[in-house]
């Protein structure tokens, strides 16, 4: 340790005798008695050695790929940043810093890593380069002009929002991207002990599923930008010609159009968006008398696993889009924390018609003995 300090010690300062040499010579010019080219001279030396080094840790990081100082020199400087939580909310503070350790420390994809042990330390090192020059230009040719001043603040921010957004975008992603494949081996896993013990596994066909997720994403699309990019066309096309009495009354009903494909934009999402997450993640497992559905939501540490077994059916039928079944279900749920104790409920039940041919004839067949058994025992 020690040894390494020395040398590195030593590197510095023969840099410094070597650019304070070069500065020296440059003094034998004749220009050299202006005040701008004096202190350019007195900059070179002092800031030239810094500069040097700089660019020579850029060069060094693109040849040393695999060394994980991105990731810590990204966490050290976003720990610093969130430091002055601490006068306000302690518990915020230490929330923060616990869910930076946990990112920190989770896997990434190599492709990640490749790139964060490049960019990070590349940005930090041009930031810096920016900052100087910065501070080099005002002292040297103050004033600065507004679109020179402009020019370097837009690239400070620039840089600094990239060595802080970008960096973490990407390390949810493929955090995510790993949870998403943890959590399906996970799935397999239990499907595979489930198939093991005589239990029929129902889950979606993709094909099937394909084609239930039309609707929605037709409805969505055609009646939010479709019907709002036409009425707005129309709109515009009749907004010199007011004085018309035709069309005015032509652009009525647009107007009418915009304000509901507007209004009706966040309605049709969300259910977009819920046919296609529940007909993603449901599964149904039927063995004898039983019949549980399966779930979740949420991913990550967010993740909220449920299951509702059927305890009592009251009836079910057979829709178009979808199956209902009505009757008491025991709920259970588990999320990061833990399970949760499970409760009776009453509900209605609405499952997706995502199901291959064969497992919904599986499916309506149970429903059906298990109505039958309970109309016999009553």
């Amino acid at each position: 340790m020690m040894a390494s300090f020395k040398k590195r010690m030593i590197k510095v300062i023969v840099c410094y005798a070597i650019f304070i040499f070069i500065g020296q010579l440059m003094s034998l010019f004749p220009q050299s008695a202006l005040p701008i080219f004096y202190d350019l001279r007195m900059f070179f030396m002092i800031f030239g050695p810094i500069y040097f080094m700089l660019i020579l840790r850029i060069i060094h990081t693109f040849q040393n790929q695999k060394k994980e100082q991105g990731r810590t020199l990204l966490f050290t400087l976003l720990s610093f940043l969130f430091m002055h939580h601490s006068d306000h909310d302690l518990t915020e503070t230490v929330l923060i810093n616990k869910g930076l350790r946990q990112i920190h420390n989770g896997k990434t994809s190599p492709k990640a890593n490749h790139f964060l042990n490049v960019f990070i330390p590349v940005c930090f090192y041009v930031l810096i380069l920016e900052i100087m020059t910065l501070f080099i230009c005002i002292a040297t040719f103050a004033p600065l002009s507004n679109t020179i001043s402009n020019l370097f603040i837009i690239m400070i921010t620039f840089t600094l929002l990239l060595l802080i957004l970008l960096p973490l975008i990407l390390i949810f992603v493929s955090k995510f991207d790993t949870d998403q494949k943890t959590h399906k081996k996970k799935l397999d896993q239990a499907k595979k002990r489930a198939i093991a013990s005589d239990t029929f596994v129902l889950e979606s066909d993709p094909v099937c599923r394909q084609h239930y997720l039309r609707f929605p994403k037709f409805l969505f699309l055609m009646l939010c930008p479709f019907l709002f990019i036409i009425s707005m066309i129309v709109l515009y096309l009749t907004k010199n010609v007011l004085y018309i009495e035709s069309i005015l009354l032509l652009r009525t009903p647009f107007l009418y159009l915009t304000s509901f494909s507007a209004v009706s934009f966040l309605p049709l999402l969300i259910y977009w968006m819920n046919c296609n997450g529940t007909s993603k993640v449901q599964r149904i497992y039927i063995h004898e008398n039983q019949f549980i559905y399966t779930g979740y939501s949420g991913s990550m540490e967010e993740r909220q696993e449920f299951s509702f077994a059927l305890v009592h059916l009251d009836f079910f039928t057979v829709k178009k889009r979808a199956i209902w079944i009505k009757g008491s279900f025991m709920k259970k749920t588990k999320d990061s924390s833990g399970s949760h104790p499970k409760r009776m409920i009453h509900k209605r039940l609405w499952i997706p018609r995502t199901f291959s041919s064969k497992q919904e004839e599986v499916l309506l067949a149970f429903l059906k003995k298990m109505q039958d058994d309970q109309i016999l025992h009553k």
